[in-house]
């Protein structure tokens, strides 16, 4: 499909690029992951909020097959599979996939496979073609406009990618009240104009999701988070952190904390 351009000329796969090597941007050591892992299956496999909306976006009319990359623990696999014939879970954290398999053995699913590996690793020859490939909240990457050409390459009907929308993974109200300054990832309009630029027009929708602050139980759990968000605290930030527990705690449910996730879908483009 012919590439096309944004007036005035400027070529967002590139900026995107250039920005991620500005900010330093690295993945997560897959130590962080395999640590997660554990705290994502305490909370469960249930539906959510976002789970829901992301399902609702696709169709599975004509599909066989599934390519789940970055899995996680394997809870929107585990929505999917009995949909189709067979899904398979990619990630590069071997504890996730190792609930991804108990989950699947406890759900009765004998359809689900994983496969070890991240998404910037060579793929030929060790993963599928599959008719849809998913990629939700695990699309983080140093060059997005390849990313996105791999993905089709593997894809032979539909992908299914989101995007946080805002680039800031913390509330950058209280960044901003602790003096700290942190560069924000590039916003889910980027990835659009990425698209724009590839020949793809993309469906969007939004879902907001419940944010990170809603687990905060008390203060000490808030205070708890805000230091793995910001490294050490002075005693004049926690004196700070504090008093904003203590004013906005009641809303840390309601959509102004929530995290907001752009759903981008598309079409996989005859090659």
């Amino acid at each position: 499909m012919a590439k096309r351009q944004i007036l005035p000329k400027l070529n967002f796969a590139q900026w995107y690029r250039d920005y991620m090597v500005s900010i330093d941007f690295a993945e997560r050591p897959v130590s962080k992951w395999d640590k997660r892992a554990h705290n994502m299956q305490q909370k469960g496999i249930a539906s959510s909020t976002y789970m829901d909306a992301f399902l609702a976006t696709m169709n599975f009319d004509g599909v066989t097959t599934v390519l789940d990359v970055g899995c996680g623990n394997g809870v929107l696999a585990l929505q999917i599979a009995p949909q189709v014939e067979h899904v398979y879970c990619l990630d590069y954290s071997r504890v996730m996939l190792n609930y991804v398999e108990l989950n699947a053995r406890e759900a009765g699913l004998d359809n689900i496979s994983t496969i070890h590996l991240s998404k910037e690793d060579d793929w030929q020859g060790r993963v599928p073609q599959v008719d849809v490939l998913i990629s939700s909240r695990s699309g983080l990457d140093a060059d997005i406009e390849n990313l996105f050409n791999k993905f089709q390459r593997f894809t032979k009907q539909h992908i299914y990618f989101s995007y946080l929308v805002g680039g800031r993974f913390d509330q950058p109200t209280i960044a901003k009240l602790l003096g700290i300054e942190q560069q924000g990832l590039p916003d889910y309009i980027h990835i659009m104009n990425v698209l724009y630029e590839m020949g793809i027009d993309p469906n969007l929708s939004y879902v907001v999701a419940p944010g990170r602050l809603e687990s905060c139980d008390d203060e000490q759990s808030f205070l708890q988070q805000m230091q793995t968000q910001y490294g050490e605290l002075n005693e004049a930030q926690i004196a700070l952190l504090n008093d904003f527990y203590q004013q906005e705690k009641s809303h840390f449910s309601s959509d102004e904390y929530g995290m907001k996730w752009a759903l981008i879908n598309w079409a996989v483009p005859s090659m």
